[in-house]
Order: C-alpha cells, then structure tokens, then sequence
C-alpha cells in the first residue's frame, strides 16, 4: 500500500513539473507503470492528468502575477507584442488552451491566460480535457500493441538482469554458493 501511494505521488510529482514550465515529460513515466505497476491504468491516468493540470495552474499563476512587471526593460515581452497577443486571445478565447498539451506552445499558452486573465474557473476545465484526451489516446494505442509492450517488457528484463547480476555474483561469493 506505501509502495502504491509513493508511486503515485512520484508519478504526480513528474506530471507537475511537466505540466508546468520546466522542461520535463511525463509521457513515459506514465506508460512505464501503466506496463509494470499493476496498478489500476484509471488512478494512474487520473494522476498524471491531476498532475499536468496542476502544472498548468502554476503557469496561469504565474502568469497572473508577471504582468506587474510588464514595464521593466527585462521582462521578455514589450508593451506591443503584449497587446497583440490580448488581440488574438480576444478573438480565439479560451478555445486556445486546448492547444496547451502541445509540446513547445502548450506551456506558454497556459502562462498566457494567466496574463490576460482568464477566470480559473474556465480555464481549469478546458486544460484538463486538452491534457486528458492525448494520455487517453496513446494509452489504447499502447495498450492494444502487444509487440510493443513484450519488447518494453523484455528490454526491462534484460537491463534488470545486467544490473542485477553482479550483485548476485557478490552475494553467491560471500555466501558460498556455486554460480552457473
């Protein structure tokens, strides 16, 4: 039970940071322990997706409180380019943050609605469906190649079984037991 809630904890962990600004993916973490955990494949898409959500959040928070600095001769984007982008959030809205799983854009775009204030209460939704529907996708197209998931599987084992056998080797020594 510790082990499950200390995976899932890692795996919310790893879909925070990639939901947020910092360069980080999830996407592997979570087909990882969809193949191996056991695991119910609901909580941990249910995790991941809480996860990137939050780390949306973080960016839209972030966003809220940047503009105060919009003035400084620091602050990555001038007084035009900022009303350019207001001018086109106007015209395409919220709809835009279904874009923000997109590697590259999604994260700016969520910092954005942050900047131009679009209400948490709008913006929460649209980003957990944008960050739902790819997880959900790739993980029945994982799910249904079988190939893949014996290759990853077996690719696991050998990698285990190479870290692992010099260890037993040591221990065999130490005990006395003959080695094959």
């Amino acid at each position: 039970m510790m082990v499950d809630v200390s995976i899932l904890a890692g795996l919310f962990l790893v879909a925070l940071a990639a939901g947020s600004i910092l360069p980080a993916q999830s996407e592997a973490a979570l087909a990882a322990l969809l193949l191996t955990s056991g695991l119910s494949p609901t909580v941990l898409i249910a995790t991941a997706t809480t996860g990137n959500v939050m780390g949306s959040l973080i960016n839209w928070a972030l966003g809220r409180g940047i503009e105060r600095f919009s003035g400084r001769r620091w602050f990555p984007v001038g007084g035009k380019a900022l009303e350019r982008a207001e001018k086109w959030y106007a015209r395409f809205g919220r709809w835009t943050l279904l874009f923000s799983w997109v590697p590259v854009i999604g994260d700016p775009l969520t910092i954005v609605a942050g900047v131009l204030k679009e209400p948490l209460w709008s913006f929460v939704p649209v980003v957990a469906v944008a960050k739902l529907g790819p997880i959900g996708a790739e993980m029945k197209k994982l799910v249904q190649d079988h190939a893949y998931i014996d290759s990853v599987l077996a690719d696991g084992s050998e990698r285990a079984a190479a870290i692992a056998e010099p260890n037993m080797n040591a221990v065999k020594d130490i005990v006395g037991f003959v080695r094959r």
